[in-house]
């Protein structure tokens, strides 16, 4: 699903941008929607700048944030009308993860969960841990301990 950011209003006999500034998330789908008005109701024709693509979208993704300065431009093939734009990314946090699905470790090899969790954010994480690990994601394994966990 994508985030409709908004109609660019361009006149071929002057530039109007019915908003200039328009505000996402990492992660959103930023689709402009462009009007022209030509008075001689010429085919009008539209160009997007980087980072939309020919179309006037953009799939953003983690990473992303940032402000881009975005030209649009309409054409009837004999003059040309431009706006910028602003596009803000806003930062969108990404959920720590676990780098292994599964572990196999032989009786007595100790295991540390905290190594094993990765945040792209490097967010301060608050970690809670069950048995057979102790409060601090480590279990020493014993002879006896064979099995699924």
């Amino acid at each position: 699903m994508g985030i409709f950011v908004g109609i660019l209003v361009l006149s071929m006999v002057s530039v109007f941008a019915a908003k200039k500034v328009f505000e996402i998330q990492e992660t959103d789908l930023v689709k402009i929607k462009t009007e022209a008005i030509d008075p001689d109701n010429d085919e009008i024709t539209y160009s997007y700048g980087p980072p939309l693509d020919i179309q006037g979208e953009w799939q953003t993704g983690y990473n992303d944030s940032g402000r881009y300065f975005v030209n649009i431009s309409a054409s009837d093939g004999k003059s040309v009308s431009s706006q910028i734009i602003e596009l803000i990314v806003g930062n969108k946090n990404q959920l720590p993860y676990l780098t292994e699905n599964r572990l196999t470790v032989k009786e007595g090899q100790v295991i540390d969960l905290k190594s094993l969790i990765k945040d792209e954010d490097n967010d301060i994480l608050k970690l809670k841990f069950e048995k057979p690990f102790d409060k601090s994601g480590i279990w020493k394994t014993t002879l006896g301990d064979a099995g699924y966990y």
